[in-house]
């Protein structure tokens, strides 16, 4: 239930209005429609409300005595113990008592709310890493929680979840036809569709157009809640008013401020408790993309008990604001700081030394709606946790019930007030900077970060530190958690380079570590890497740093040099376009400008050779100005251009034409999909750009390719300011008008999938419900109907993952799987299976796998009685599959491209939320496990085992045996390839199949980049990639010619795709929003990088990995650890 609607209403009407381009929305309702004798009707619960909204907003808050008890596996047997269970706003306290109730979890990160059959009246709450097992009193507080729980977070498959509005409101029960259009029920109960549109409470349905017909937002006999929203009243034109360049903003209100901290670390969310003496203020930045252009703070304020406050009736002004020419690429956002006084360390009354800044809230909007006013007059903005980034994407639009918002009131006029400025860190201004970033400082166990290294350093430890390197030869050294650039210098280390005598590479102080995934086991871990070097700031101090990659050290120690290096040489670079210069000394000699223009070009080199090998290198200040000064001089390849328009900042207008013109001059990439780059975050502001990349991708993608991108291009979609962009429309254009089943379904599914993520959950819904619309009635009965049967099999999933291991679960499956049968007959509809027509579920055939999350093995009949196999999953994140999948088939079409005879098995695989999904099932294969078997317990350790089965399954000629055999060479040298360059991890037997005729191929990516699989602290897969004496024997042994080809074509395919290291990274990157579970950030990426190893000239490639091969062979522990798995297997019921 939306408390307070604000600009969501317009932004609604906008995003169906550009999807609407299509007349199958219209042909499909008029062709569907029967005349009908008795019109079946749909009971509706009208409640009104207007944009002015209740002056209370309460958040939600409720406690109930439970039997509660929690565990990290799933079939764990429960234990309830009697405890307090309460909701207050987004967070869940747990305590024997009322009074001494502690956080639980935070509602972000629960993933599903599920009925639970183990207990009466009992929910299980499921997060990342803990299955919470509920039991309520009785049938009333079980339905009060379900409700409550869904409503705070809405995933889960409990289906829509209705919740009344908690305030006294006119309301009208009334009957609606279903052959009624909008427009009819509107005016049966008195609106104007005109000033008014329907919201159905509960879900992101929002009845904006008129001329739909009710049947396709409701079926007969189903009882709607409804919210008749009046449109905002339309503003004055910004064009018959005096409009000035300040924007003044004054704050009424903040109301519920969160009382806890939440910070994310390593991928889980934590909760600190804040305390209620802590002063706030509020931090008011108009930005542009990453650029601020001013900011202001107000006074420092308490909070009254109810974490609420109205505040000082005073004006702050925001000057630099173009009011007349604002694109959507300026927004406003507003940051809620909790500022706390520490103890001084140096008792000298430095009061700014002594604050703490700590980020409590954030929230923002639009400085121009999407109907093209400005912002003006008083809105109400929804507050979110302070791990929100709204610098790109979508803003909290209107206030959900019982959520913090702050109330704020906008004049575009020169009022005679005097400007708040923000805090600046004196010591470090823009325009000195050469580098920034995270490092790593060895420090002794007495805290010291220099020194000379001797002894002592076996007692050292790694800390984190936030390091600038300065043009004056400087470098600086801050805590990470410097919140505030305003809060003090105390803590900065600052050293001199003047007199530095040398900088190292120290590769013996190097230090390895292992970090658990993000999914919460221990089991699944990955070793990080520091790469240390050494900088000798004089005689007597040497600072050991360290960093993530070999190129991040390798670009540090570059920087460290030219920061060093002649003043002359820094003098000639041009900086004009960050509005200072590098160097206070504009006079420079005629021999060192020739001097410092070689040495500029020698460095431009080495900028360019590092950009060439690294796809992910990061540029400076520094190297931004140097490469935007040689832009004339650079090659026009596509590689270049999106590190081209991070170098200026593209504000002015009078760039328009030298944007352009650097678009058209720009040669097109080697593979079309490289122009996916052009609509990341990094570019987001620049819609010229992101218009010119759809443009070319629409020219360039057919509907098979258009599919195969889908993933990466909803994800792009997170960075639009509006939902209605031009990116969605033509996403939702092309997937309507073009093929719908090859487009659509995959995208009904992307976006659904992404409305589970933490702060894009309205956006997608929005484009959920916007894509219905668009696509068709019989489209959406079919969506509709998947949909319904992935939330039946989900909690089929979750209930066999619940039951006793020694029950009869495949029993249990098809009685269950039988009841479908009945209630889906005539619409039973998969997301793999479209395309043909499914008639029932083959329950005889159907069973529960003996794997730890216990995944479902389904059988379906179609109507021409042929059959289909998939398998279910539920408690995996089957993106990371689909993204694996997807990288094959981009290695794979690249090798065809190339005349390389690499042949991988490519399967369909559909998520259908961040943690279950459906996979396809390949004929005629069986796992290697299975071959292994065949040779009895030590199966796996007998060298001719896949020589021999090969043989047996391709008797019948000698000529069908050698084609296998080629076959299994080469699907198993592109294998090798792929899982080596993509970290995948967990290969173990039952993970890799092969079918009769030789086709080898691996299955189940759960862990990839590089996390791998530990038992008992020992790493399971101790090679990058599985090749085996096994599969050795099967080529001939390691002396045969055979062999050889295989070792060839090995680097071959290598080569191939380390041409092609920007397009993989582009593809990986763009996933990074996702928030799967081993794809964070960047740094996940880099294993890609290294693992293509780009700084070897391709001989070097291949007989790098020649050795890797070798090295396979070597290692015993691979047919160890299949031995293993087959036994533990045989021993499980």
């Amino acid at each position: 239930m939306m408390w307070n609607y604000g600009m969501l209403v317009p932004e609604v009407t906008a995003l169906h209005r550009a999807v609407r381009g299509t007349d199958n929305q219209l042909d499909c309702i008029t062709s569907t429609l029967s005349p009908c004798d008795i019109p079946t009707t749909v009971r509706a619960h009208v409640h009104a409300s207007t944009t002015t909204s209740p002056q209370h907003n309460q958040p939600i808050t409720w406690r109930s005595p439970v039997l509660v008890d929690m565990h990290t596996q799933r079939n764990h047997k429960f234990k309830l113990k009697r405890q307090f269970l309460e909701m207050h706003g987004q967070v869940l306290y747990l305590g024997k008592h009322p009074t001494s109730m502690q956080v639980l979890l935070h509602l972000d990160d629960v993933t599903a709310v599920e009925p639970s059959c183990l207990e009466p009246h009992s929910l299980l709450v499921v997060t990342a890493s803990t299955y919470i097992l509920v039991a309520l009193a009785d049938e009333r507080e079980y339905t009060r929680w379900k409700a409550l729980l869904r409503h705070a977070r809405p995933l889960g498959y409990d289906g829509t979840l209705q919740i009344k509005a908690h305030d006294d409101v006119p309301t009208v029960d009334t009957t609606l036809r279903t052959d009624w259009s909008v427009a009819e029920c509107m005016a049966h109960v008195g609106l104007d569709e005109d000033k008014f549109c329907i919201h159905v409470n509960g879900t992101s349905q929002y009845w904006t157009d008129p001329s739909a017909c009710l049947e396709d937002f409701a079926p007969p006999g189903k009882s709607l809640q409804l919210t008749a929203v009046s449109y905002p009243a339309p503003q004055i034109s910004t064009s018959s008013r005096s409009m000035c360049n300040a924007l003044n903003v004054r704050f009424h209100k903040i109301c519920h401020v969160f009382q806890h901290v939440v910070d994310v670390k390593g991928g889980h969310r934590h909760l600190t408790e804040r305390l209620d003496s802590t002063a706030c203020v509020l931090r008011l930045e108009v930005v542009e993309g990453s650029h601020v252009h001013c900011a202001v703070d107000t006074a420092p304020f308490l909070l009254m008990p109810d974490n609420s406050r109205h505040l000082d009736n005073v004006w702050y002004t925001l000057w630099n604001v173009p009011a007349a020419s604002l694109t959507s690429s300026w927004r406003l956002m507003c940051t809620v700081f909790a500022v706390t006084n520490q103890p001084e360390e140096d008792g000298q009354g430095n009061d700014d030394a002594s604050t703490t800044w700590t980020k409590l809230a954030t929230t923002g909007m639009q400085l121009r709606h999407v109907d093209g006013d400005v912002v003006d007059g008083h809105t109400h903005l929804q507050l979110l946790d302070s791990t929100a980034d709204l610098l790109h994407g979508p803003l909290p639009l209107g206030v959900v019930h019982g959520a913090p918002f702050v109330h704020m009131e906008f004049q575009w006029q020169d009022l005679d007030f005097t400007r708040r400025p923000s805090q600046q860190l004196a010591a470090l201004s823009d325009s000195t900077i050469m580098k920034q970033g995270l490092v790593h400082v060895l420090q002794s166990s007495s805290g010291g970060g220099g020194g000379r290294l001797g002894s002592g350093k076996l007692w050292s430890h790694w800390v984190s530190k936030w390091c600038v390197l300065t043009s004056h030869g400087h470098i600086v050294l801050r805590p990470v958690d410097h919140t505030d650039p305003g809060a003090g210098t105390t803590k900065l280390m600052s050293f001199s380079l003047t007199d530095a005598t040398s900088f190292h590479v120290t590769d013996k102080l190097n230090a390895t570590s292992r970090r658990s995934s993000n999914a919460g086991s221990k089991s699944t871990q990955k070793v990080h890497t520091t790469h240390a070097f050494t900088i000798d700031v004089d005689a007597a101090t040497t600072l050991v740093l360290g960093v993530a990659t070999r190129n991040g050290r390798d670009d540090w120690l570059h920087t460290l040099r030219v920061a060093t290096s002649s003043v002359a040489a820094r003098k000639s670079i041009d900086w004009s376009f960050r509005g200072t210069s590098l160097s206070d000394d504009t006079t420079t000699s005629a021999d060192d400008h020739v001097s410092s223009i070689i040495t500029n070009h020698h460095w431009l080199q080495w900028l360019l050779e590092r950009m060439a090998q690294d796809p992910l290198f990061a540029l400076s200040s520094y190297q931004r100005s140097l490469l935007w000064q040689f832009r004339q001089s650079l090659p026009k390849t596509f590689a270049l251009l999106p590190r081209l328009l991070t170098c200026r900042e593209w504000r002015q207008p009078m760039y328009h034409d030298e944007l352009v013109s650097l678009l058209d001059t720009t040669l097109p990439p080697a593979h079309p999909t490289e122009y996916l780059s052009l609509l990341g975050r990094p570019l987001a502001h620049l819609r010229i750009v992101r218009e010119f990349a759809i443009d070319k991708l629409d020219s360039a993608l057919d509907d098979d390719m258009l599919a195969t991108v889908l993933p990466q291009l909803v994800q792009c979609m997170k960075w639009e300011p509006y939902a209605a962009s031009r990116l969605v429309s033509w996403v939702v254009h092309r997937a309507v008008d073009g093929a719908p089943m090859l487009l659509g379904v995959p995208l009904f599914w992307a976006l659904h999938v992404e409305s589970f993520v933490p702060h894009y959950t309205q956006r997608f819904q929005l484009l959920v419900q916007a894509y219905l619309m668009a696509a068709g009635r019989s489209m959406r009965r079919m969506l509709h109907n998947q949909l319904d049967l992935c939330q039946h099999l989900h909690r089929i999933a979750r209930d066999m993952q619940t039951a006793a291991a020694t029950s009869s679960l495949d029993s249990q499956l098809r009685a269950r799987l039988c009841a479908l049968n009945v209630s889906f007959a005539g619409r039973l509809s998969l997301p793999l299976h479209s395309k043909c027509t499914l008639v029932e579920f083959i329950s005889s055939e159907c069973r529960v796998l003996k794997s730890p999350k216990r995944p479902l093995w389904l059988t379906l009949e179609t109507a021409s009685r042929t059959k289909v196999r998939v398998i279910f999953k539920a408690g995996d994140d089957v993106r990371q599959d689909m993204v694996t999948l997807q990288l094959f088939g981009l290695m794979q079409q690249l090798w065809r491209d190339a005349n390389i005879p690499v042949q991988l098995q490519l399967y369909e695989c559909v998520a259908t939320s961040p943690s279950s999904g459906v996979v396809e099932v390949v004929g005629d294969a069986i796992t290697t496990a299975a071959i292994h078997k065949e040779g009895g317990v030590l199966g796996p350790m007998q060298d001719m085992r896949f020589a021999k089965w090969l043989e047996t399954q391709n008797a019948s000629s000698p000529k069908h045996y050698m084609q296998a055999l080629d076959l299994f060479r080469r699907s198993a040298a592109g294998y090798c390839v792929a899982t080596h360059v993509l970290g995948i991890g967990d290969r173990h037997n039952d993970n890799i199949m092969m079918t009769r005729r030789g086709q080898y191929f691996h299955i189940d990516f759960g862990h990839f980049l590089g996390h791998c699989k530990y038992h008992m602290n020992f790493k399971r897969d101790q090679t990058s990639f599985v090749f085996t004496k096994e599969m050795a024997f099967a080529l001939g042994g390691t002396e045969s010619p055979f062999f050889a080809t295989f070792v060839a074509l090995c680097g071959r395919a290598l080569n191939q795709l380390r041409q092609h290291v920007h397009l993989i990274s582009t593809w990986l990157t763009l996933m990074v929003p996702a928030n799967m579970l081993e794809l964070q950030d960047v740094h996940d990426i880099y294993f890609v990088v290294e693992a293509l190893v780009m700084d070897l000239t391709p001989t070097e490639a291949a007989l790098d990995f020649a050795g890797k091969i070798q090295t396979c062979l070597g290692d015993p522990y691979k047919r160890i650890d299949n031995t293993i798995h087959n036994l533990v297997h045989l021993l499980r019921p």
